[in-house]
């Protein structure tokens, strides 16, 4: 089979979108992981320069980049499906990224997934933690508190890394919620 023929039936079986070419893939994947490379490795540090807590200077590092990839995404299916309004917006959504309706099955999936992730994240930050302490990955030096795996993360190293008292912050749950949201809406889309 040719490559013209294979990209043919490729496109037929995706509603008649094409493969990406290698230069499509770069823009499309490396762009934006630039993007996000230059936000963590030069705004972070500059946010906390400027005198953003720790936790503030990461969620504005973070989150930034992920509202840049949902707004180019959302940007991208409007034009592409010629949107009028929010109801054929959300259409074209579940259609043009393929979504599938949500089931039972889906969900119990899901919660096994998020429990296998989180048992080798464990597992991971544990091993990560011995790679580090016996120098064989080294780290920078402008590691944020929370991805320092040097850190334990307790109450107080919590505290000092949100740059004030957890209790009764709720500036510091709304903030991670809105950051959760564009990190997964953001990248997934």
């Amino acid at each position: 089979m040719d490559i013209i023929q294979f990209r043919s039936n490729v496109a037929s079986r995706n509603g008649g979108l094409q493969p990406l070419n290698l230069s499509g893939s770069l823009a499309y994947f490396g762009l934006p992981a630039l993007l996000v490379f230059f936000s963590v490795h030069v705004g972070l540090p500059a946010l906390e320069r400027a005198g953003l807590t720790a936790f503030e200077a990461f969620i504005v590092a973070t989150t930034v980049p992920m509202a840049i990839l949902l707004a180019a995404a959302l940007g991208t299916v409007v034009q592409e499906q010629q949107i009028a309004n929010l109801s054929e917006l959300g259409r074209a959504l579940r259609t043009r990224m393929r979504f599938p309706p949500l089931t039972w099955r889906t969900v119990l999936m899901a919660f096994g997934t998020y429990l296998v992730v989180l048992l080798l994240g464990g597992l991971f930050g544990l091993v990560g933690r011995v790679l580090v302490a016996a120098g064989i990955v080294p780290l920078p030096g402008s590691v944020p508190a929370l991805l320092d795996p040097r850190i334990s993360l307790d109450a107080p190293s919590l505290a000092s890394f949100v740059g004030g008292s957890l209790a009764d912050n709720w500036a510091v749950p709304l903030l991670f919620a809105v950051h959760l949201f564009f990190n997964i809406a953001g990248e997934e889309l």
